[in-house]
C-alpha cells in the first residue's frame, strides 16, 4: 500500500480501504446523517448546503469521498459529482458549471459551450442540468480558496444567486477553518451553509486507526505491539493532537522502523501547505497573529499568563485574542484546576511554523522525536543506535536516523552515548545534525568537546577556528568554543592571540574554573610557571572540592623542581579523587617520588596506574625506571620489552633497555639489539644515536678491562655510526658531540693515557669532532713532553679542560705508583 495515498489523496484510493480506515463512531454517525439528509432533500427537491470544517489532515477529503461513494448507491434518485480536491481554474460561476459538466462526463456539451459568452454558458448549463431531473450533489473541496482567492466579489454574488434561484443542486464543501467569506455579515454566503465540524480523533480512535492500518498490511508483529501498547498510543494522542494525517505519519515510522521516510512525507505535506498556512497569517490581524505565533514558539500548552509574558503583552488582551482564535478554530482550550491551557489545534500547522521559526532545524522534527520517546524505551533506542554506529559508512538518511534516535533519549542516556554519536557523525560529515539542534547546554558542550578533540587530532586548526568563532558569535553560554579556539591559535603559532582569547573567556565566564584551568595549562606549556600556579590556586579557591586544581598545581610545581610541594598538592588531589580511577594522578605522583629518590613509592604508584590502565605507556616506562633505580633489572627489562612492542620509536626507552641489558651482563645482547634497530630503521637518526650510545658504553667497558682488541672493534663501529648520524641529520651534531665528550671524560676518569690515546686515534678521523678533541690531544702532548706551552694554542675554555685532564691523569699515575710500591713492600 502506497504511504503517499494515505496522506495526500483519498480520492484515488479504493473504497474498501477508505471504509476500513474510517474510524470513530461520531464520524460514522455524522456521515450517515449527511447521507440521509441529502437524500431526503433530493426526494422533495430541497437542496442542501454543507460546509465541512477542520484543519489540514483532519480527514475532510476522506469524509467527503466516502460520502460521495455512499451517495452513488442512490444514483436512481440523485447524481453525486465530485470535483478535484484543488480546483485552481474556477474563477467564475461559468467556470464552476463547466467543471460540473466535465465531472459528469458531458464532454460533448462542454465543447458546444466553448464559443459562448459567460452569461450564455450559465444559462445553457442551467438548462442542461435541469434536464437531468435528479438532484445534483456537488462535492466541492477548499471552498475558502475559491471564494476568497479566485472569485471576485461579483462572481461570488452570482454563485449565491444561482444556488438560491435553482433547486437542482446541493453543495457539500470543505474548508480548513471558518473564513470571512462565510462568517462576515456582509458576505454573500453568510449563514448560507450548515457548518459541520470534524474534530480530532479520540484515544480509542487513534488506537483503532493504527490497528487497522497494520491489519491491512498484514503486519502481525506490529498488530501485536499496538494491541499491547495502549500507553504509548495515549501519548500519540498528545503528540499528534488526534490529527489523522499526523497519526498516519507516525504509523509509517512504526511500519518501516525509520523516521526519515516519514519525515520526507511530512516535508512534502508542509511544503504543499505553505500557501494555505501563509494565508492564515495574512487573514489574522497583527495582535492575534502575535499571540498565535507566541503559543507556537512556547511549544506546549500554555496559559494566557505565560503567553502574555512571552509576547510582552497585557494578559487580559491576550485572553481576549485567545478566545477569538478558539472560536475561529485555530486553537483549543482545556481546563486544568484553576487554569486554562491553550494549544494549537492543527499539529501540522504548528510543525510548519516551527520549521520556519527555526529553519536550521528542518532536519529534526519534534513530532517524530516525541513519538520515539513514548513508543520505545531508552534501552531499545540505545540498541538501535548501537547497531547504526557499527555501520562502516553512513549516508545522510542513516545519519538522520542516528540523530533522531539520539534526540529521543533522556538526558542521562544522551550523556552516556554523545561521544560515539558525535564521533560517528563527524566522521560521516553530518555532525551538524546534532550540533545545530542541541538545546541542553551540558550535552551540547560534551558534543562540542568531542568534535573539537577529533578536529585537533586531525590537525584541522583552521576548521576549529571557523567553527568556534561561529559559536562564540552566537553568544552561546559555553566556554568550550573559546578554549578550543585558543588551542587552535596556539597550534598555528599565534600564541598572543591564543592567550588573549583565554583572557577574554575568563572575563566572559567569571564563574568557570575550567577557563582558568585552561589558561593555567597554557602558561604551564609555555613554562610561565608562576603565572600558571597563580591560576591553579584560583581554580582551587573556586572549586576546592575538585581534584583538578590540586593536580595541575602539582604538575606546575614539578616543572619548577619543587618536588616536595608538588607531592603535597598531588596527595590532596588523590584524596579528593578517591572514587575516580585516574591513572594520570598516580603517574604524576610517581614522577615526584622518582625525582625525590623514593623509588619504592614511585614503583608502587606506577603499578597502581598500570592496574587502572594496563597498556598506559608512561606507567610502564616510569615503573621500569623505578625498578632500574632499585637495581631490579630482571623485572624492568620485560616491562620495557612490553612497552617497546607498542612504541618501537621511543628511542629514550631503547636506551634505557639496552643500558639495563649491559648492567645485567648482557652487553652482547644490547649490541646485537642496537644493530637490529638500525637495520629496521636505517633512515632514522634516533636509531643510530641509540646505537652510538651502546657502542660508546661497550668501548668504555672494554677499555676499563684493558681489552684493547674489543675496544678497537667497538671504536671502529662507533666512528661509522657517528658519520652516519651526521650524514642523515647535520642538525644533530651538537647531540653527537655531547655524547663523544661524555665518553672521553669517562675514559679520563676511569682509564689510563693509553686508553685515551687509542680512543683519540679512531675519533680524530671524524672531521666534525676536531674542536671537541683538541683539549684531549693537547693534554696528552703536555703529559708526554712536559711542555706546558702547548696550552697556548687553546682558547681559555678549552685550556681549562686540558689542564683538568692533565691533572686527572697525573693523579691516576701517582695512585698507580703508590699501589705498586705497596705491593713490593708486601
Amino acid at each position: 500500500m502506497d504511504d503517499a495515498l494515505y496522506l495526500f489523496n483519498p480520492s484515488v484510493m479504493e473504497r474498501e480501504i477508505l471504509e476500513r480506515i474510517f474510524v470513530g463512531e461520531e464520524r460514522r454517525r455524522l456521515l450517515e446523517r449527511l447521507r440521509r439528509d441529502i437524500l431526503k432533500g433530493a426526494r422533495i427537491n430541497s437542496p442542501r448546503y454543507y460546509l465541512v470544517i477542520g484543519p489540514r489532515g483532519i480527514g475532510k477529503s476522506h469524509f467527503v469521498t466516502l460520502l460521495y461513494y455512499r451517495l452513488l448507491e442512490h444514483s436512481d434518485e440523485l447524481l453525486p459529482v465530485k470535483l478535484a480536491e484543488e480546483e485552481y481554474s474556477i474563477f467564475t460561476l461559468a467556470d464552476f458549471l463547466v467543471r460540473v459538466l466535465e465531472a459528469m462526463g458531458k464532454r460533448d456539451v462542454v465543447s458546444k459551450l466553448e464559443d459562448h459568452t459567460e452569461e450564455e454558458i450559465i444559462e445553457l448549463a442551467k438548462e442542461f442540468l435541469k434536464e437531468n431531473r435528479k438532484m445534483i450533489v456537488v462535492i466541492l473541496e477548499n471552498l475558502n480558496q475559491i471564494l476568497e482567492e479566485q472569485m471576485t466579489e461579483e462572481e461570488v454574488k452570482k454563485f449565491r444567486s444561482f444556488l438560491q434561484e435553482t433547486n437542482f443542486m446541493s453543495i457539500v464543501s470543505t474548508a480548513p477553518s471558518i473564513f470571512p467569506g462565510v462568517s462576515k455579515h456582509s458576505a454573500p454566503f453568510f449563514n448560507f451553509f450548515r457548518m459541520i465540524h470534524l474534530h480530532e480523533m479520540s484515544r480509542d480512535e487513534v488506537w483503532e486507526l493504527l490497528r487497522k492500518l497494520a491489519e491491512i498490511e498484514g503486519d502481525s508483529e506490529l498488530i501485536r505491539r499496538i494491541n499491547e501498547s495502549r500507553g504509548p498510543v495515549n501519548a500519540v494522542i498528545r503528540i499528534t493532537g488526534g490529527n489523522p494525517r499526523a497519526v498516519v505519519l507516525l504509523y509509517n515510522v512504526l511500519k518501516s522502523g525509520e523516521v526519515v521516510s516519514a519525515e520526507n512525507l511530512l516535508f512534502k505535506i508542509l511544503d504543499e501547505s505553505t500557501p494555505y498556512y501563509q494565508s492564515i497569517y495574512s487573514m489574522l490581524d497583527g495582535r492575534k497573529r502575535k499571540v498565535l505565533d507566541t503559543l507556537i514558539m512556547i511549544g506546549r500548552p500554555a496559559t494566557p499568563k505565560e503567553i502574555a509574558r512571552k509576547a510582552r503583552m497585557d494578559e487580559r488582551s491576550v485572553a481576549t485574542y485567545l478566545r477569538r482564535l478558539e472560536r475561529e478554530g485555530y486553537i483549543l482550550s482545556k481546563r486544568a484546576g484553576k487554569n486554562t491551557y491553550y494549544s494549537v489545534r492543527d499539529v501540522l500547522f504548528k510543525l510548519w511554523r516551527e520549521l520556519r521559526i527555526n529553519p536550521s532545524q528542518r532536519g529534526m522534527v519534534s513530532l517524530f522525536i516525541e513519538f520515539l520517546q513514548v513508543w520505545y524505551t531508552p534501552e531499545e533506542i540505545i540498541e538501535r543506535l548501537s547497531n547504526l554506529l557499527e555501520e562502516k559508512e553512513l549516508d545522510k538518511k542513516r545519519a538522520k536516523e542516528i540523530a533522531y534516535l539520539f534526540f529521543s533519549l533522556p538526558k542521562d542516556y544522551k550523556m552516556m552515548i554523545v561521544e560515539p554519536v558525535t564521533r560517528k557523525l563527524l566522521e560521516a560529515g553530518f555532525v551538524e545534525l546534532i550540533e545545530e539542534n542541541l538545546s541542553d547546554m551540558e550535552v551540547k558542550e560534551q558534543a562540542l568537546f568531542v568534535e573539537f578533540i577529533e578536529l585537533m587530532k586531525n590537525g584541522e586548526y583552521e576548521k576549529i577556528l571557523k567553527k568556534a568563532s561561529r559559536h562564540i558569535e552566537r553568544g552561546e553560554k559555553s566556554p568550550i568554543p573559546w578554549m578550543f579556539k585558543a588551542a587552535a591559535l596556539d597550534e598555528l603559532g599565534r600564541e598572543k592571540e591564543a592567550e588573549q582569547v583565554l583572557k577574554d573567556a575568563i572575563n566572559m565566564f567569571r564563574d568557570s574554573w575550567l577557563v582558568l584551568a585552561t589558561l593555567g595549562f597554557f602558561y604551564l606549556a609555555k613554562e610561565k610557571l608562576s603565572e600558571a600556579i597563580g591560576l591553579f590556586e584560583r581554580v582551587i579557591g573556586m572549586a576546592p572540592e575538585l581534584h583538578i586544581g590540586w593536580a595541575l598545581k602539582g604538575e606546575a610545581l614539578m616543572a619548577m623542581g619543587r618536588y616536595s610541594e608538588a607531592l603535597e598538592a598531588l596527595n590532596r588531589a588523590i584524596s579528593l579523587a578517591a572514587n575516580i580511577e585516574n591513572a594520570e594522578l598516580y603517574l604524576d605522583r610517581a614522577r615526584c617520588y622518582l625525582n625525590l629518590g623514593k623509588f619504592e613509592k614511585a614503583a608502587e604508584d606506577a603499578q597502581r596506574a598500570l592496574d587502572m590502565e594496563p597498556d598506559h605507556p608512561s606507567a610502564i616506562r616510569i615503573l621500569a625506571l623505578s625498578l632500574i633505580e632499585l637495581e631490579r633489572y630482571e623485572e624492568a627489562i620485560p616491562l620495557l620489552d612490553q612497552y617497546l612492542q607498542k612504541h618501537p620509536e621511543d628511542w629514550s626507552a631503547w636506551r634505557i633497555k639496552l643500558g639495563s641489558l649491559g648492567l645485567v651482563g648482557k652487553g652482547e645482547d644490547a649490541i646485537n639489539t642496537a644493530n637490529e634497530i638500525v637495520k629496521r630503521y636505517p633512515m632514522i637518526t634516533d636509531a643510530w644515536l641509540v646505537r652510538l650510545d651502546i657502542y660508546l658504553g661497550a668501548t668504555l667497558e672494554a677499555l676499563i678491562e684493558g681489552n684493547f682488541g674489543n675496544a678497537r672493534n667497538y671504536l671502529s663501529t662507533t666512528v661509522e655510526t657517528i658519520n652516519r648520524v651526521l650524514t642523515l641529520d647535520p642538525t644533530r651534531t651538537k647531540e653527537t658531540v655531547s655524547a663523544i665528550s661524555g665518553f672521553l671524560r669517562n675514559v679520563v676518569e676511569y682509564c689510563d693515557m693509553n686508553a685515551l690515546k687509542l680512543s683519540l686515534e679512531y675519533l680524530r678521523g671524524v672531521k666534525n669532532l676536531k674542536e671537541i678533541l683538541e683539549p684531549f690531544e693537547v693534554a696528552i702532548n703536555v703529559l708526554e713532553t712536559g711542555n706546558e706551552r702547548a696550552y697556548l694554542k687553546l682558547n681559555p675554555e678549552s685550556r681549562k679542560i686540558a689542564e683538568e685532564i692533565v691533572k686527572k691523569m697525573k693523579e691516576q699515575k701517582t695512585l698507580g705508583e703508590t699501589v705498586r710500591k705497596l705491593g713490593t713492600q708486601k
